[in-house]
């Protein structure tokens, strides 16, 4: 099926729910190109052989991200002292953060969390032009559970965007319509009362003293 003619069937379902296309905004493009949408750049690659679909945080979002940081630290926050710093960056990342963790997001916390240290170091210098470097991070930067570099203080602590734990998204059935309720969340619930019903017989099995340490596979 060509791409118009998807196109035609998308319009068909969206304008039964009162909805319809932008032909501003909607564009055409081959998957292996890629496109951004809503922050997140989708994208097939190749990997051994297969064409997998990659799902990451869009550059321009990241952009968009380490602009309003460095706002934040560098521009507004030149005469702010660290926790009323820490307050007003922590609603920015936790949020940028938990937005992206359904998508394959790991090296772009790693890379975030990079910058946002040396932008927090470069505030820190500037603040004490006259200390060196090792007085700022030992002002500024303490251990805090297993992180050795923490920006933080006795009352606020940095949120840290490598604390994000990546929980992917669960995909939709490609036969099922997540907009009819009666198809697709009834399928889902029963199966999920199937799955609880079946562990909860196994558990009994393997407990049981008559089954000589035997499971059920």
């Amino acid at each position: 099926m060509g791409t118009e003619a998807v196109k035609k069937l998308l319009s068909t379902f969206l304008k039964e729910r009162g909805l319809e296309l932008s032909e501003e905004k909607t564009l055409i493009t081959h998957i292996d190109d890629g496109f951004d949408f809503l922050g997140w750049n989708f994208r097939k690659h190749r990997n051994q052989g297969r064409r997998i679909l990659i799902i990451r945080s869009s550059n321009k979002s990241l952009q968009s991200m380490k602009a309003s940081i460095k706002e934040t630290v560098l521009v507004k926050g030149k005469a702010k002292g660290q926790d009323e710093l820490i307050r007003e960056l922590n609603p920015k990342i936790r949020g940028w953060c938990n937005y992206h963790k359904s998508a394959m997001s790991s090296r772009t916390f790693c890379y975030l969390d990079s910058r946002l240290f040396q932008t927090l170091y470069r505030w820190g210098l500037r603040k004490h032009r006259k200390k060196g470097k090792r007085w700022v991070k030992d002002r500024y930067w303490h251990q805090r559970g297993s992180r050795k570099w923490t920006f933080c203080s006795d009352k606020e602590e940095l949120f840290g965007p490598m604390d994000v734990k990546i929980k992917h998204h669960v995909k939709v059935i490609g036969t099922k319509n997540p907009y009819i309720d009666t198809e697709y969340f009834h399928d889902k619930q029963n199966n999920r009362k199937y799955e609880r019903g079946y562990i909860g017989i196994r558990v009994s099995l393997c407990k049981s003293p008559g089954n000589n340490g035997l499971s059920l596979a």
